[in-house]
């Protein structure tokens, strides 16, 4: 039994689905589970597979592998609205999906209309310079009524005895911040189909991870370390552990899942950005438009103090480096390997650069190596100057890397370690 943790290392959209896919493909033992474990319709995990596109939001990404169970954990805020379109999107494009190979833990949250209307309401109203870059997805007002013992869990929404009264109460107290007004009997009927709908996925997670505690699992991250509400950029975060901090159950293995160069969408300081002129060449070439909102990210080089933090917070045993191929072409390659501010050096994130204020204002040391034509030669094997990318990247943060990405297909990919391995 291995169950093997799979986590973004800088700020998202690194490419997890797509590794988990490949684990699940390439593992020698067969992976019999797929666990979320936070977020929500903020995620948007892409996974191109046989030449079709899979985008998954609400669901983890294991149902692209048949025989592969999918558990929606207790963590998650889940908007069930949107999750009856993602099931019926995805079944449409040929995935089966049912209660055999999906379960939706009872107490993950729901994240209903009100909450995405309060969470847009709150990003227009930040004043310039102080938005947060939300996606304006409901997550904080869900995480909110989580935390304040008034929001709703799967299992009560399927409750219609249950159902009425909490929407009244929830409806009320929206309207007092936004003065908008939609009837309780509104929302009872706008519900009534997705409760029909998922009744039947209704699951316990502890029970099933007890029953299974001799299978191979996978546990799929979203969002990543640095938008995670404790360890990440504060407060240009998540409203989730979106690190291995946040999982409920526990991991053998944990692998940062991290792009060959760094991305960031929102707001929040990004070190190692690149020049306009250079950003948008990169942006168009790794296609780095959101999922989910399809803003466009920023882009920038490899930031290897925020990689080595990420180590650091999730325990890291080893690295996946994705979308390699993006910089084919490139005659020359920088790293960022540490920040100067103050007249100090740091090579990881670190007191004072937990204050946005200073972290801001830091000054990045670059290491530059040589580029390659082309990351991988006819037979896939990496070429010499990726090879030595790869190894500069392990010597620089203390860790191995066990696969490398150089296209977009979950096949496109070459493994130097088995993550799944007892």
């Amino acid at each position: 039994m291995t169950r093997t943790a799979l986590i973004g290392t800088h700020w998202g959209d690194e490419g997890k689905g797509s590794c988990v896919v490949r684990v699940i493909k390439n593992s020698p033992e067969k992976v019999s589970a797929v666990y979320r474990w936070q977020g929500g319709r903020n995620t948007g995990h892409e996974v191109f597979m046989d030449g079709n596109r899979y985008d998954f939001h609400l669901t983890p990404s294991g149902l692209c592998v048949p025989g592969t169970y999918n558990i929606d954990g207790s963590g998650m805020f889940l908007d069930a609205a949107r999750l009856v379109e993602e099931i019926k999107s995805l079944r449409e494009k040929g995935l089966e999906i049912t209660p055999d190979n999906l379960g939706i833990d009872a107490r993950a949250h729901i994240t209903f209309d009100f909450h995405r209307e309060l969470d847009g309401f709150d990003e227009e109203k930040r004043e310039a310079g102080k938005k947060i870059g939300s996606t304006k997805s409901g997550i904080t007002p869900t995480a909110v009524s989580k935390m304040a013992r008034v929001g709703m869990r799967f299992v009560e929404f399927l409750n219609e005895a249950h159902f009425e009264d909490f929407i009244s109460d929830m409806r009320r107290n929206a309207n007092k911040v936004m003065g908008v007004d939609v009837s309780a009997k509104e929302m009872f009927e706008r519900y009534r189909e997705s409760r029909d709908f998922l009744r039947g996925f209704l699951i316990d997670e502890v029970a099933y991870m007890t029953a299974h505690k001799h299978d191979n699992i996978v546990f799929e991250g979203a969002q990543a370390t640095m938008l995670d509400v404790d360890f990440g950029t504060y407060p240009f975060i998540s409203a989730s552990n979106a690190s291995r901090k946040g999982l409920p159950f526990n991991a053998d293995r944990a692998y940062g899942i991290v792009k060959a160069y760094t991305t960031r969408v929102g707001e929040g300081p990004f070190p190692t950005r690149y020049e306009a002129e250079k950003e948008s060449e990169v942006r168009e070439k790794g296609s780095e438009f959101g999922v989910t909102t399809g803003r466009a990210r920023g882009c920038g080089r490899l930031d290897a103090v925020v990689l080595r933090y990420s180590i650091m917070v999730n325990e890291l045993d080893g690295l996946f480096i994705t979308k390699g191929d993006i910089l084919n072409g490139e005659e020359k390659l920088k790293i960022g390997v540490a920040y100067h501010v103050d007249g100090k050096r740091f090579e990881t994130l670190e007191g004072v650069l937990h204050d946005r204020s200073v972290l801001e204002r830091v000054q990045v040391e670059y290491e530059e190596i040589p580029g390659w034509d082309k990351m991988t030669s006819s037979e896939g094997s990496l070429t010499p100057n990726a090879q030595a990318y790869v190894k500069r990247i392990e010597e620089l943060v203390g860790c191995p890397v066990v696969m490398v990405s150089y296209g977009k297909d979950v096949n496109d990919c070459r493994f130097f370690d088995n993550p799944m391995k007892k």
